[in-house]
């Protein structure tokens, strides 16, 4: 048997774990996934402070997972929230908080330069952390490297590592912009997505993760998306409010900050200058809608 499975349960976590315990050999071209979890983690867990050589590829199912992370920021994931993340680059220094119990799948990649190429390639503007408006292709992709692992008998490796290049591809194809625009502007987009959050962003920043000067990233966005670097960065970030406004019970200083305003205040005063109420008044109006 290529794959060991276990349960494992406790008072804070319970997961169903599979593992791919064929041989690995990372000087081979292509993709190898070493496990698949589907875990439940409890208000009270804490997260191992350690580093792994793994990729880790994960979707938050149910409950929401609020973290803060080593220079003081806030992360907070929801569920249809996908994260690509690298393992030997987690911070020991995060540490996590939850009210509800969070459901997430997730599967781990062994890293070889292989993949590193890839991850490149398919993810020029960073490693995707995104709300999935399509979670039901992710989650498919998901139960399916889940039901090849749990077949008997000796495990396809190529075809394991086919359907984790399928599900890094779904994960591609849901944050590339639909229309046609050109490759680096294209990547500037992929950028802000990546980094909206961060309230120190700049064009500078947006220009060079994209390979382009400042002003070639100005002409482009007025170009083809009739707009400024700056308009679009907050239309972006005021969108991003909205969606929290209307889906989560987060207070409005801790949405402020998650789409990159380092103030409550100036994030009420461009909110109300963008849509004509406050965003207290646009949740009201929401809950009541509904």
């Amino acid at each position: 048997m290529a794959i060991k499975s276990k349960r494992d349960k406790t008072a804070d976590y319970q997961e169903d774990y599979l593992l791919n315990t064929s041989e690995y050999q990372p000087q081979l071209p292509g993709l190898r996934i070493h496990s698949f979890c589907h875990s439940r983690l409890n208000p009270h867990w804490t997260p191992l402070k350690s580093r792994y050589p793994f990729i880790i590829v994960y979707m938050i199912l149910s409950g929401e997972d609020l973290y803060i992370t080593e220079d003081g920021g806030t992360v907070h994931l929801q569920p249809n929230f996908f994260v690509v993340a690298d393992l030997n680059e987690a911070t020991s220094k995060s540490f996590h908080l939850r009210k509800d119990t969070l459901e997430r799948y997730f599967i781990l990649l062994e890293v070889n330069h292989f993949l590193r190429t890839l991850l490149r390639e398919l993810f020029p503007g960073g490693l995707p952390k995104f709300l999935s408006q399509e979670a039901i292709r992710l989650k498919r992709c998901f139960e399916d490297i889940r039901r090849v692992l749990r077949k008997k008998g000796e495990i396809d490796d190529v075809l394991l590592g086919a359907m984790g290049y399928r599900l890094l591809c779904e994960a591609t194809r849901q944050t590339t912009p639909r229309s046609r625009l050109p490759e680096n502007l294209t990547v500037a987009l992929r950028y802000i997505d990546n980094h909206f959050c961060d309230p120190a962003l700049t064009r500078r920043d947006i220009a060079s993760a994209s390979g382009m000067c400042v002003v070639l990233l100005g002409r482009l966005f007025q170009e083809h998306l009739n707009t400024t670097v700056n308009h679009y960065v907050m239309d972006f970030r005021l969108e991003k409010a909205k969606h929290l406004l209307e889906q989560t019970k987060q207070p409005i200083k801790e949405i402020a900050a998650q789409c990159g305003f380092s103030y409550a205040y100036y994030f009420a005063k461009v909110f109300h200058e963008k849509n004509g109420i406050l965003p207290s008044e646009y949740r009201s109006q929401k809950r009541q809608i509904d």
